[in-house]
């Protein structure tokens, strides 16, 4: 279980010395794939967070700028990593420009 926590701690380390717009940037040498991504809105059709898959499979980490972790599942184990409320905020602007991007706001 420490491997995935390691793992964990490990791109959010990653993410909070790079910020979202070098950690998802294409033009980045070593930036993460994003494989889904699902907007949650309120009954307003407001944005209210975004949850990132940016491994599938074998394990699964998703960024969720809600609760703003990091987290793995693998089979029955998981592992979490809290964000800064500033880094949380700086992923969460970042999807917040994607989504109106393409909803042509």
């Amino acid at each position: 279980m420490m491997h995935y926590h390691d793992t964990v701690k490990a791109i959010g380390l990653e993410l909070e010395k790079k910020g979202a717009y070098r950690f998802f940037d294409l033009d980045e040498e070593d930036y993460h794939d994003i494989y889904d991504i699902e907007y949650t809105l309120d009954s307003d059709l407001d944005l209210i967070g975004a949850r990132i898959a940016i491994a599938v499979g074998g394990p699964t980490i998703h960024v969720d700028t809600r609760t703003g972790t990091i987290s793995l599942h693998h089979g029955t184990q998981t592992a979490y990593w809290y964000l800064s409320e500033e880094t949380r905020d700086d992923v969460d602007s970042y999807f917040r420009e994607l989504y109106e991007m393409r909803r042509g706001a």
